[in-house]
Parts: C-alpha cells; structure tokens; sequence
C-alpha cells in the first residue's frame, strides 16, 4: 500500500555504522583499523549515507601518536575491546572508563566511549567523547570522522567540510584524512571536489582502492554510471572484500529494475562487513517492499542494535512491524522515530497508514481508528507545505480514508437499523407470546367455568 513511501525510505539513508577502534601497535595500524569504526558517508544520486567502509594502510605519510597508551592502560583497554565485541557494553564502558583513570590522554578509550554513548542514542555524549579524542590525538582519524558525519547528520555538511578541509591541510600525504574529506565533499554534493580529492590520494598511493572508490562513488553521482561501474570493478579487482562496492551497485541495479540482484548485493554488502547499517537498512527496505515483513523485521532488529538513534531506521521498522500486523509496536517504533526526529514528515503518514489498516490498536473501534487516521494524514499534508507530490499523496489517502470513514458510518447504522427492527421485531413477538399465554389462560379460566357448572347441573338434577 505504501511503495512508494517505501522506496522513499529506501533510499534516503543517512548514518555511519561505528565500531571500536582496535588498538595497534603503531600509528598507521591504529589509524588504519581504527578507521573501520568511523567511515564517513557521502550520497549516491540515489542515496544518502552508504558507507566508505575501512581506509586502507597506505604509502602516503600518516603523522605519528602523540601519544602512546601506557601499558597498564592497554591491558585494560584490551579487555574492554573484548567485552566490546561480545556486546557487554556496560562492562566495556566500564573498562574503558577505567583506562582514562590510568591514562587520562588515552584518546582510543575516549573514542570507544563516544561509540557505546551513540550506540545508546546519546548524542551529545558522543559528541563530548569525539571532540575530547580529537583533541587528545589530532590525527586520530576514527574520531575525525565521527564526529563530522554527526555534523552531517544534523544537517550541519558546512561544518565537517570545514573540518576534514582543516586536517586534509595540516596532513596532506595522510591518504585516509584526504579519503574522508572527498567523503563529506560528496555528500556536500560537490562531486568534482571530491574527485579532485581523490586524485591526490591516489598520486601518494596509486592503487588505494579507497580512493578509486571515491571517484566511483562521485562519479556516480554525477549520473556517469558506466564509467562509476569501471571503477568498481577496478576496486573490486584490489580489494574483493570492499563492502561498500556492492551497496553502491546495488542502487544501480535497482534503477535497472533488477530488484533480486540489488538484494543480493546488499546481502553481500552485509555479509562483508557486519555492521554495515546502511546496506542492513536498504535490505530490509527491499524485503517489506517484496512483502517478507519477517525478514524485513530480522534484519532491521539487528541495524538498529547498532544504530538505536537513526530515525529513518526507526521509521522503517515500524512499517516492517506494521507488515507483520505487530501494531503496538509499529506504533511504538513510528513514535520513536518522530522523537528522533520531529522533521521526519514520513513518521507522521506512517502513523496515519498504521491506524488506516490495523485491526486492532489502542483498544479503539474500527471508526475510530479511522478517523485518528484522517487526523494524521491532514497533520501531514500541513507539515509538507509546497511539496505537490507529497501533498497528492496526502490528498489521495485522505479521500481513501474519508471513503472508508463513510462506509464504516453507514455499515454502522445499518447494524444500528438491524438491531433496533431486530428488537422491534422481538419485541412484537413477545408480545404475540404473551397475549396467547393470556389468551390461553383465558380459555383454560372457561372450561374449567364450564366444567363446573355442568357438575352442579348435574348435582340439582
């Protein structure tokens, strides 16, 4: 009933996954896998937020620690690494808190507790954590691009330009700043900035397939999509394992209508990188679309263990939960998405579509439903403004709803006639019952009259 909501919600995907930063040995190892965790997004012509998935070590010159974690800090630090990724997060808040105790510049704990706060959907936290690292270790690229993808996501792009401009200056043959400053290029859309780049990276590494993929990814959207193909392949061809080729290739399957060959890209997309949330969103989208509401409720479940706080996640649970016909907790999900994020329009018609179709929510009968229903669609279509193809939308459920509030009042008061000729009809019956009881009882009175009579009759006589 709501595709075409759907395939919006499909493609409008806007967080980074993150993941704790392990600790290496060395400056280029720490910054390298650390990266993994926080992978900047940019945009696809069809998409926001795809991931960029783990900058490579490479030849260019990455600046050297500032400071190096104690050893009684990394005993400890390993620990909470361990519990991290059994998913005991208090116990790894815990350690990682204790790790600042033994060494308070420990910029790695300082980030893995910017992860736990966001995972739990406490910004600010985060955001406290990422600037404190940042601030500890410049360099620290994990921290770097954390915190600019949350400015990105709150609609602040300006600003993590600002910053990934900043560092890409201070470190200009460090490939992985230069990688994620083409990220937030693109997603500021200036796509041949990031081109241009991505093109000094790869002068310091010629075969850094994160930045080839980043040509690829602008290219594409810059709708040259046998040329951003090329490109993948060549990535592909270094790197097999590099998720994020098969999420963006599976946007363009999708525009080729190829829609079980888009699934299976972002399957494998997933598969190749767990914590992939933008490519678990979209394949759950893909799965409500094609009406697997289990699946789509499995896979979305998991996106949102990593990511509690992406409210286009929320909203697309929801839906999935309202496929399953889970309605309290469609309706749960659907709130928590607009409390997320009161400018989610989507949340609001979803909440509407939800009370539209549900048997049963909220104890109400089926008319009130349905004019809780209207109520949400009109507070849609205001929220919109200009917008025509919203506000047709709009329009064309409010007429549905309007059809269907009619039809309920008049199925309504035709039970309301059926009951009351029902009663009426009773009613003359017992009627008719009772007046042959009396009547009958009146002729029972008579005989018997008779009966005696004839006895003294016969007695006189």
């Amino acid at each position: 009933m709501a595709a075409k909501l759907i395939r919006r919600a499909l493609l409008l995907t806007a967080f980074t996954a993150l993941a704790f930063a392990a600790l290496g040995c060395g400056g280029a190892k720490q910054k390298a896998e650390g990266a993994k965790a926080g992978q900047m997004k940019g945009k696809t012509p069809y998409a926001e937020g795809e991931g960029a998935g783990a900058i490579a070590v490479s030849r260019g010159e990455e600046p050297k620690p500032e400071h190096v974690m104690s050893e009684d800090a990394r005993g400890v630090f390993n620990s909470g690494m361990r519990a991290a990724r059994s998913g005991n997060l208090p116990a790894a808040e815990r350690a990682f808190k204790r790790v600042l105790k033994i060494d308070p510049q420990a910029y790695q704990a300082m980030y893995s507790l910017g992860v736990i706060a966001e995972r739990r959907g406490d910004e600010a936290s985060a955001t406290s954590y990422y600037q404190e690292a940042m601030s500890a270790e410049p360099s620290y690229l994990p921290a770097i691009a954390a915190y600019a993808n949350q400015e990105i996501r709150k609609g602040n792009v300006n600003g993590a330009v600002d910053l990934l401009r900043q560092k890409a200056e201070q470190y200009p043959k460090y490939i992985g700043v230069l990688n994620t400053y083409a990220d937030v290029l693109i997603s500021a859309k200036r796509y041949q900035e990031a081109i241009n780049v991505s093109k000094q990276a790869l002068k310091l590494d010629e075969r850094n397939a994160q930045a080839m993929l980043r040509i690829g990814k602008a290219s594409l959207r810059q709708g040259r999509v046998e040329l951003a193909e090329a490109v993948f392949n060549q990535v592909l061809k270094i790197n097999p394992d590099e998720a994020e080729v098969y999420f963006l290739r599976a946007f363009i399957r999708l525009d080729e209508g190829l829609k079980a060959a888009a699934i299976d890209d972002f399957k494998t997309a997933v598969d190749k990188r767990p914590d992939y949330v933008e490519a678990m969103n979209n394949l759950g989208t893909l799965y409500l679309v094609s009406g697997n509401y289990s699946g789509a409720v499995e896979i979305l479940e998991r996106a949102l263990s990593v990511a509690p706080s992406w409210a286009t996640l929320q909203l697309n649970y929801g839906n999935a939960l309202r496929g399953a016909g889970r309605w309290p907790e469609a309706k749960a999900a659907l709130t928590r998405a607009q409390q997320l994020d009161p400018k989610l329009d989507g949340a609001i018609f979803d909440l509407g579509l939800l009370y539209y179709v549900a048997t049963e929510l909220d104890g109400l009968e089926r008319l009130a439903r349905l004019h809780e229903a209207k109520r949400l669609f009109a507070n849609y279509k205001s929220a919109i403004g200009a917008d025509a193809s919203k506000e047709e939308e709009a329009q064309k459920y409010l007429q549905e709803v309007q059809l269907a509030i009619e039809r309920e009042e008049k199925r309504l008061q035709a039970e309301k006639e059926r009951a009351e000729t029902e009663a009426k009809r009773a009613e003359e019956r017992e009627a008719k019952a009772k007046e042959a009881s009396e009547q009958g009882k009146d002729e029972k009175g008579a005989a018997k009259e008779g009966e005696k009579k004839k006895e003294e009759d016969e007695g006189w006589h």
